[in-house]
């Protein structure tokens, strides 16, 4: 119980001074990731020049990179259709250098994006997943879905290949919530059952879907939409 209890006051903690991480380790096309504040944007298009000169305000690690959908659109491409590729994109700019709880508790935010992580003529199933990070310390490359495994925030998760054989009924990909204080080491062996804050929920494969993650009053709340005009 206290081990949880200090995690929540991680959590909090996170939300005073967050970085807004994208990550994942096998074929991932991410269309658009919207916050609705200045400098924390990334929506197409996008420079041709991003991967010489970079691009205001975000910095990708790893495969990453700034590439075409089948229709021309511009697309953040975290990883290749390849086996142990690892990639990810974050934000530079933090919402506070201060961190007062009384403030966190009363402050609101959403995040807006788009995502499809499409088959490949390999495979039926990409492995592993992807993950979008609220951390306090600086992002790194690593094990975590991308993640470095000792970032202290809150993810929410998205496992796109079944490893555990008692989670047979999931479909995947499956969508969840984790919490993390910097020690909680992930485990794709349990799929994550074992460090969810909470049941998650599940979509198609191949379709673009749309992801709106909310904080309000001191409750997080992930929707998903399959469609682009179908409510979440």
């Amino acid at each position: 119980m206290e081990a949880w209890k200090d995690r929540r006051a991680a959590v909090a903690k996170v939300l005073a001074t967050v970085l807004v991480v994208v990550t994942c380790v096998d074929v991932v096309t991410s269309a658009a990731t919207h916050l609705h504040q200045q400098g924390r944007t990334l929506t197409p298009p996008f420079d041709i020049n991003y991967d010489a000169f970079g691009m205001p305000q975000w910095q990708k690690l790893g495969d990453t990179m700034v590439s075409s959908d089948a229709l021309g659109q511009d697309v953040v491409r975290l990883t290749m259709a390849d086996q142990s590729r690892r990639g990810l994109i974050f934000n530079t700019v933090p919402v506070s250098r201060s961190f007062d709880l009384e403030m966190v508790k009363q402050c609101k935010w959403q995040i807006f994006l788009e995502l499809q992580i499409p088959k490949t003529p390999k495979s039926d199933v990409p492995a592993d997943g992807m993950g979008v990070f609220f951390s306090l310390n600086k992002p790194a490359l690593g094990s975590q879905l991308g993640m470095r495994e000792d970032f202290v925030g809150f993810a929410i998760m998205i496992d796109t290949y079944r490893n555990a054989r008692y989670r047979s009924r999931m479909k995947q990909p499956y969508v969840y919530a984790m919490i993390n204080d910097g020690t909680v080491k992930y485990n794709d062996e349990t799929d994550g059952s074992d460090v969810e804050i909470a049941p998650g929920c599940n979509f198609d494969f191949d379709k673009k879907i749309r992801m709106l993650i909310k904080y309000t009053d001191g409750e997080l709340a992930v929707l998903i939409a399959e469609e682009a005009h179908s409510p979440y």
